[in-house]
């Protein structure tokens, strides 16, 4: 992960210097494994031309990425979940603030009240 990034890799993430590979299994689908015995990007080739990828590497990270496009597809098509948590969390400050402004100037309000009737 020096190179690439993927989401889920906590704090210290992956690399910057080339595309995040979130979603490149849904791109590329059973093409990938393809991709990643011969790439045809020329930037792959050189970093990997002498020590290509072993049957074993390749499994691992394909199952890397198809997990990670798994968890990040997941956790996109949650937005009512986002929703939720914000109306609850609204209601709770409304909550809590009725019941540390409850007390507050009742001298006020009660000569506003006496004075409209």
């Amino acid at each position: 992960t020096s190179c690439h990034t993927t989401a889920g890799l906590g704090r210290v993430g992956g690399g910057t210097l080339a595309k995040d590979l979130t979603h490149v299994a849904a791109v590329y689908g059973d093409g990938l494994r393809a991709i990643l015995e011969a790439s045809p990007f020329p930037a792959m080739q050189a970093a990997f031309g002498d020590r290509p990828l072993t049957a074993a590497e390749i499994a691992d990270i394909s199952a890397f990425l198809v997990e990670v496009n798994r968890q990040e597809t997941a956790r996109a098509e949650s937005p009512v979940l986002l929703l939720m948590a914000g109306l609850v969390g609204a209601v709770l400050l409304m909550a809590l603030a009725g019941v540390i402004w409850r007390g507050r100037l009742p001298e006020v309000r009660e000569s506003l009240i006496g004075g409209s009737r």
